[in-house]
């Protein structure tokens, strides 16, 4: 198994999209995307 990361993000379910919320969960997801997809990384 690959190791496994959660992120809560404050509020409810729409609230993920703006605000303190949004701010949690794009960073997480530029987080994945910089570890993950980084070009010429093999």
């Amino acid at each position: 198994m690959h190791p496994k990361r959660i992120v809560i993000a404050p509020g409810g379910h729409f609230d993920a999209y703006q605000g303190p919320g949004f701010e949690v969960t794009s960073a997480a997801a530029r987080d994945w995307f910089v570890e993950h997809l980084q070009v010429g990384k093999g």
